[in-house]
């Protein structure tokens, strides 16, 4: 209890509108960044487990 209160003291306050909006527009572009780049290794991941499969079909043949 004593330490949730604490955290709320150490909070900074945000006294005008301009950074309250300035705030919000940020966690928007790190929400956004977040997701660009989750999808990004998702790609990565996807083109790394093709080239696996490929490999192994190329191995399997016996080139």
């Amino acid at each position: 209890m004593q330490r949730e209160i604490n955290r709320q003291k150490k909070k900074p306050t945000l006294s005008t509108k301009a950074q309250q909006s300035m705030k919000e527009a940020q966690e928007q572009f790190k929400l956004i960044k977040r997701k660009n780049s989750k999808e990004r290794k998702e790609q990565m991941k996807r083109e790394q487990f093709l080239l696996k499969q490929k490999k192994k079909l190329q191995k399997k043949r016996g080139h």
